[in-house]
């Protein structure tokens, strides 16, 4: 049923998931994130990742997102891989000494616009998509089905998506307001 990952360990879903993902599809091009219960370092500013499947299987993540102190953007290079034949499980290599596993509770299998992706102990959840947006409809159903497994709703924060020039321009008449008061 499952295969075993490139670390030789099985993994078996812990709660029912997608039921399969096309990894050429998935990992192919940017989601944003459009709201999430983050990770402790995680910011809530134009999030996005940009994804390119390797020949080796490994996806290659370009994490970009605007830093809320300095309104700078970032980018940090990282790469995940799938953990088991369904491609609906997957480890996420955050840097050299961090991995977090992570399953993708639904995903839209006509056309790859949407998904909820959650940790697999429950703690954190993103819903993302192609664009900047999402329709409500589809962003109620997956808070209810990130709800109905037990998931802190109630922490669930929107994503602001701004441009970087608008973001840029905000700080700077805030800093010069700040100059002359």
């Amino acid at each position: 049923m499952d295969k075993e990952s490139k670390e030789g360990t099985e993994f078996k879903e812990p709660f029912e998931l997608a039921e399969k993902v096309d990894l050429q599809k998935f990992a192919t091009g940017t989601w944003y994130v459009i709201s999430h219960i983050p990770l402790s370092s995680e910011p809530s500013l134009n999030e996005s990742e940009t994804y390119t499947l390797g020949s080796d299987g490994k996806i290659k993540i370009e994490y970009r997102y605007t830093d809320p102190i300095n309104h700078t953007e970032k980018v940090l290079h990282q790469t995940m891989w799938p953990l088991n034949n369904k491609n609906n499980m997957m480890r996420h290599q955050i840097n050299e000494a961090e991995t977090i596993d992570y399953g993708i509770l639904d995903i839209d299998t006509e056309g790859y616009q949407w998904m909820a992706v959650v940790t697999l102990d429950k703690k954190n959840c993103w819903i993302m998509a192609r664009k900047t947006t999402l329709e409500t409809k589809i962003q109620e159903r997956l808070i209810g089905k990130l709800g109905l497994l037990g998931f802190q709703i109630v922490n669930l924060q929107q994503c602001c998506h701004k441009k970087f020039d608008e973001i840029h321009h905000q700080a700077t008449a805030h800093q010069q307001h700040q100059q002359v008061v």
